[in-house]
């Protein structure tokens, strides 16, 4: 409730799907980051306004830098669509 009126469980209506491009020598931090930020907007609203998924050309695991791998949600060819944002983070500087 806000002010007393019952807020909708999502005006916006269904959430906003968010990618992140996961690919070979990828940061974690520069995964990890962005995405967090999309993890506390839901929090904060208490509702699921995006959804958030990682996606790679293919669905193995992908190695980091820091010795660790990130599995993605998908390979690319399986992408649920529509994808309302699309985040490629990181780069050679």
């Amino acid at each position: 409730m806000a002010n007393g009126h019952a807020v909708p469980a999502n005006p916006a209506g269904p959430p906003r799907r968010v990618a992140m491009l996961i690919y070979p020598g990828v940061a974690p931090l520069d995964v990890s980051g962005p995405l967090q930020v999309f993890g506390v907007a839901n929090f904060l609203r208490k509702q699921k306004i995006y959804d958030v998924i990682t996606v790679a050309p293919d669905a193995g695991p992908w190695p980091t830098p820091s010795g660790f791998a990130f599995l993605p949600s998908c390979a690319m060819a399986s992408l649920p669509l529509p994808v309302g944002t699309l985040l490629v983070s990181g780069g050679d500087g």
